[in-house]
């Protein structure tokens, strides 16, 4: 009549012989102040989260709604797995239909489960100012931390970086030396750099052979025409005046009629030597074609050239050879820029000069008129 919904626990109490004397019990008033109240109630609730407690029959036994206490809870998925003495977690939607986060666990001593919910919201909100806390902690590192990389980058690709400058100017003849000044700290780059000076300095071997043969006749070892026009281009840039002494071997076509090509190299060969041991350290002596070379004498005129002239052509004349004995050679004079500013037209006093020479006679020096 009194309407009370009562939980009634019971244990048996025996002697110790084993003897059954009867049992003790006790009643819980679910809907009045219990134990089972004051041990649930000490949990602290924040954000909507609460705990209730059910029987193995779904009954609710504990509720902080009381007027819910009593009530049987039908096709909730989270009620089904704890009776069924199952643990875990789930999301659901409770009875104000608001979704829930729900942690549930049974109590398998008296056949009772335990549920925990938590609203959605509230434990995401709780993770978003978590991750907003974890960025605000994380960030100042992350900055130092790029900085510092950017830093150790920087350094690491400065010699790298030194390296691949000197790649594009590898024929510059400074390269080398720029090689050896790049700071290759690490291991890598310094295996790089050693790797770059054994090609560069190969590489500059060939390029200064290649240079050598370009500019040098191959059977006289002197300048050949085209190393000559840049070396009187430099002098005409200085403004330094100069002689030109156009050189032909007379009846050379007989030399190597008569004794063969092979003997007609040797005498160039000599020849070449009598020039260059009577030139000068600035003196420059050119093969400029079969048996015709030039002499070009910085800072000289028409009347010392003459008399350098003399001197090589008696040189020349009075020289033994083998097999072939003595030759003489015609020489014809020209000075710039006396005899012209243009250096093609100098030439061309110069060669009228030594057609001149071979036209009466041979065997000697004629100055070019100045027209």
């Amino acid at each position: 009549a009194a309407n009370n919904l009562i939980v009634f626990i019971s244990h048996p109490l025996f002697d110790f012989e084993g003897k059954y004397l009867g049992y003790i019990g006790g009643s819980l008033y679910l809907k009045e102040k219990n134990i089972l109240n004051e041990l649930l109630e000490q949990h602290y609730y924040k954000g909507g989260s609460y705990l209730y407690v059910v029987s193995s029959n779904k009954r609710i036994l504990y509720h902080p709604e009381p007027a819910r206490i009593g009530n049987v809870i039908a096709n909730n998925s989270v009620i089904d797995a704890v009776v069924s003495g199952e643990m875990g977690t789930s999301t659901v939607i409770n009875s104000l239909s608001k979704p829930m986060l729900a942690g549930y666990a049974p109590v398998t001593l008296s056949n009772w489960g335990i549920v925990a919910q938590r609203p959605l919201k509230s434990t995401l909100s709780s993770l978003d100012t978590l991750t907003i806390e974890v960025v605000k902690q994380t960030i100042p590192m992350a900055l130092v931390t790029f900085i510092f990389i950017g830093l150790f980058a920087h350094f690491i690709a400065r010699p790298l970086k030194r390296l691949a400058d000197n790649a594009n100017t590898l024929d510059d003849p400074s390269s080398l030396e720029k090689l050896k000044n790049v700071k290759s700290w690490y291991f890598e780059s310094q295996k790089l750099k050693l790797a770059m000076l054994r090609e560069v300095a190969l590489l500059q071997a060939q390029i200064g052979v290649l240079r050598h043969d370009s500019q040098t006749d191959p059977l006289t070892d002197t300048h050949n025409r085209r190393s000559l026009n840049g070396l009187l281009n430099q002098l005409t840039l200085k403004q330094t005046p100069f002689a030109i002494l156009e050189i032909d071997i007379d009846f050379f076509k007989r030399v190597n009629d008569t004794f063969g090509h092979d003997k007609g190299d040797e005498t160039l060969v000599s020849l070449t030597n009598i020039i260059k041991k009577l030139s000068r350290r600035d003196d420059i002596v050119s093969r400029i074609g079969g048996e015709e070379f030039v002499l070009v004498l910085p800072n000289e005129n028409s009347q010392s050239a003459f008399k350098i002239a003399e001197r090589l052509r008696k040189t020349v004349e009075s020289t033994e050879m083998d097999t072939i004995g003595n030759i003489t050679i015609s020489i014809g004079i020209a000075t710039w820029p006396v005899h012209s500013t243009d250096i093609a037209q100098v030439y061309k006093c110069a060669d009228k000069a030594l057609y001149h020479a071979k036209e009466h006679g041979r065997n000697q020096c004629v100055v070019a008129d100045i027209s």
